[in-house]
């Protein structure tokens, strides 16, 4: 494992895990699986954590949020629309926001013919983390469509599902720079 020294005072010389291999180690894996073998019985565990591990260590952060996606639906053999009611579940379980990102991904990879209950889902995994990735990928699919729910999302009065509260301020809803350029540049 390649470390990173630390710059805090005090901790000169000290080495800390890079933040890919914080956020995506074997422990975190190991606790996806505990937990979504929990919601499931469908969940296959065994083969989460042998997926969800092999080439891990070669990927970058983006990579991994990623391959734990696909390793996922790997160990979920169920259709679109009941792995979402596992993933559903699974998520305030997780312990850790930028693992949630996971799920959204999972949406993003395996939704794209589900519109209407990948954007649910979507807004549904939001508090636990983020769906600003996964979003991007339908908004180049289907660009009204998906602008359409955003903003509605944007409009939301009990909009305390929303990761944060200048969201709503910001242009259609969108506080990434990424998505606010495919909005101007019409997907």
């Amino acid at each position: 494992m390649v470390k990173q020294t630390t710059s805090r005072p005090g901790d000169e010389g000290a080495e800390a895990p890079r933040l890919k291999d914080s956020i995506f180690s074997p422990a975190r894996i190991r606790h996806i699986a505990a937990e979504a073998s929990q919601v499931s019985s469908a969940f296959d565990g065994q083969r989460f954590v042998a997926q969800a591990l092999d080439g891990l260590d070669a990927l970058t952060l983006m990579e991994r949020l990623r391959h734990i996606a696909k390793a996922l639906h790997a160990a979920l053999p169920l259709d679109f629309p009941a792995a979402v009611d596992v993933l559903r579940d699974l998520a305030p379980r997780l312990n850790n926001k930028f693992v949630a990102l996971t799920l959204s991904e999972f949406v993003a990879l395996y939704g794209q013919d589900e519109f209407d209950l990948s954007m649910d889902a979507l807004r549904f995994f939001t508090p636990f983390g983020s769906s600003e990735f996964a979003v991007r990928h339908f908004l180049r699919r289907d660009f009204e469509r998906t602008l359409a729910v955003m903003e509605r999302w944007a409009k939301d009065e009990n909009g305390d599902w929303l990761c944060c509260k200048d969201w709503r301020q910001s242009e259609v809803g969108c506080r990434s720079a990424p998505i606010r350029r495919l909005l101007r540049n019409g997907g």
